[in-house]
């Protein structure tokens, strides 16, 4: 089973993939440069997840999953994700890149 950001990251790669294959180098770049803000990202993943199961630990396991939807919101996060991965121009490559710096910077320290 993977993880969202271990999908965004694997989808990022082969839109990389292909970029790089039709000689579009710059968006290749971008995208790239996606792939290493995402990677740090698992981490804190893995600490959202274990301080989520400590959390909601005691709870029976259908109560978990709904709190676990409710609280990340995750089903629509990871669609609209996939989705628009799946459909990146240059103009969303870029924006993605951006919006992952934002999200890197303006972390909980």
């Amino acid at each position: 089973m993977k993880t969202p950001m271990q999908e965004l990251i694997e989808q990022l790669q082969n839109k990389y993939e292909q970029l790089q294959q039709s000689g579009d180098l710059v968006a290749a770049m971008y995208v790239q440069d996606a792939i290493e803000l995402a990677h740090p990202m698992l981490e804190k993943e893995k600490e959202v997840m274990i301080g989520f199961a400590y959390k909601f630990g005691d709870e029976p396991l259908l109560e978990i999953t709904k709190w676990y939807d409710k609280q990340f919101n995750i089903n629509e996060i990871r669609a609209s994700l996939l989705e628009q991965v799946n459909q990146l121009s240059d103009d969303e490559i870029i924006s993605l890149y951006d919006n992952l710096s934002e999200f890197l910077n303006t972390k909980e320290k």
